[in-house]
């Protein structure tokens, strides 16, 4: 019996999750491999239009190219400005095949908050979606980061002339995304997240919630947050298709709900303040509601849970999102725990000297695993006091309190006090 087959009792302190091979590479690899096996595929469906496998590897490869003539070349930031456009996945896939790093900006942030992320990612290229014009103080912000300031808009780019697949060197190691926290607890911090985590991420979930290329994904969260970059990436790479809400849908949730039954999305992310407003309708063709950023209202997740399958993530930006996860049962009670630990994940209940707390008892939660993130942007010091060397490895120091239930779900207590 192996230690990731042990009961968790016998665990104590620790658990581990899945142990998983994923395929290897970066990510716009493994999506140029689905396109290459379905180019006739729905990638991303509008009531507008719809856009296969082969558009949108098209699309991104004629867009990475502008890129790399505007000197794009491995691990430097392009920023794209933007809502929550359906052309998202061609700005994405068109940053990682020109080698660069993606930076997503929604445009509902305020212009301070743009230029901050501008200065500290020293980006020098901006992808701008849907029309959008941004303001004057990030265009300026972009040109004191050097010469050859570049604002692309897809809809410009020549796609029947560079559409060939461009091909540029690089490694699953290689920086993917920088991801800016919300800042509230202080100055919004850039998240750098490998291409081996996203894919940890994406084939994670794509395996734990059985996603296929039948499946349509809505794509309706806010793009500068881990949550929506989780529901950006992993239909891409389970060959299923997007379908975009604007920010007014969201607005409007019995609207929202109506394009959903429309189009037959059958998985949706959202976290569950947001359910909430959907009084627990559920949409024609929905089959999993995966919930995440906010502790879970235990009653409005089973009454979803007597209908569709319904998963509970609970989860970090500093760990590409997922730290532990779990389906609701319908028919459980009491407050809905945090879950078992995601695929090459484990997580470790340690006390004030770092060592194992006994079984049973409250320790400060350290995650180990492949989603971690590289670290802070240029913020060495904070990364040296989250990133940390445990006995079982590197591993992010989340400052929560928690302690395994019988079942083997970790339950979470609130933070630590040493904050």
């Amino acid at each position: 019996m192996t230690a990731h087959s042990l009961p968790q009792t016998m665990l104590g302190a620790t658990a581990y999750g899945p142990r998983k091979r994923w395929p290897a590479g970066r990510f716009h690899e493994c999506f140029e491999a689905v396109a290459d096996r379905s180019p006739d595929a729905a990638a991303i469906v509008s009531d507008t239009t719809v856009l296969t496998y082969r558009d949108v590897e098209a699309w991104a490869n004629a867009l990475a190219r502008a890129l790399t003539s505007h000197g794009i070349a491995q691990e430097q930031p392009v920023g794209v400005l933007t809502e929550r456009s359906g052309l998202l996945p061609v700005a994405l896939l068109a940053i990682f095949k020109a080698g660069g790093v993606y930076v997503p900006m929604g445009a509902d942030l305020p212009a301070d908050r743009l230029v901050s992320m501008i200065q500290q990612s020293k980006m020098r290229c901006l992808i701008v979606l849907d029309g959008l014009e941004p303001p004057r103080e990030v265009l300026d912000a972009l040109d004191e980061n050097g010469e050859g300031r570049a604002v692309l808009r897809p809809e410009e780019i020549d796609v029947a002339r560079h559409g060939a697949r461009l091909k540029t060197l690089g490694k699953p190691t290689d920086l993917a995304a920088i991801l800016f926290t919300s800042g509230s607890t202080g100055r919004p911090k850039g998240v750098q997240l490998q291409h081996d985590a996203v894919l940890n991420m994406v084939f994670g979930h794509i395996d734990a919630q059985a996603i296929t290329a039948k499946d349509r994904i809505l794509l309706a969260t806010a793009p500068g947050f881990i949550l929506g970059f989780r529901e950006l990436c992993v239909p891409l790479l389970a060959g299923a298709a997007l379908v975009p809400a604007s920010r007014t849908l969201l607005d409007e949730p019995t609207k929202l709900l109506e394009l959903m039954s429309r189009h037959r999305v059958s998985v949706a992310f959202f976290t569950p303040s947001y359910l909430r407003l959907f009084h627990g309708a559920v949409p024609a063709g929905l089959r999993c509601l995966i919930t995440a950023g906010e502790r879970p209202n235990a009653d409005d997740a089973r009454v979803y849970a007597r209908t569709v399958d319904v998963w509970n993530v609970h989860g970090a930006t500093e760990v590409c999102g997922t730290i532990c996860m779990m389906q609701v049962d319908p028919d459980g009670h009491g407050p809905i725990p945090s879950g078992r630990p995601f695929a090459n994940t484990s997580v470790h209940l340690l006390d004030a000297d770092g060592e194992d707390v006994r079984p049973g008892e409250t320790g400060e939660i350290y995650v180990v695993g492949q989603g971690l993130a590289c670290g802070y942007l240029d913020q060495p010091k904070l990364t040296a006091a989250s990133f940390v060397q445990t006995r079982y490895g590197r591993a992010y120091r989340t400052r929560d309190l928690g302690r395994w239930s019988p079942e083997g779900n970790l339950i979470t207590l609130g933070r630590t006090s040493d904050m």
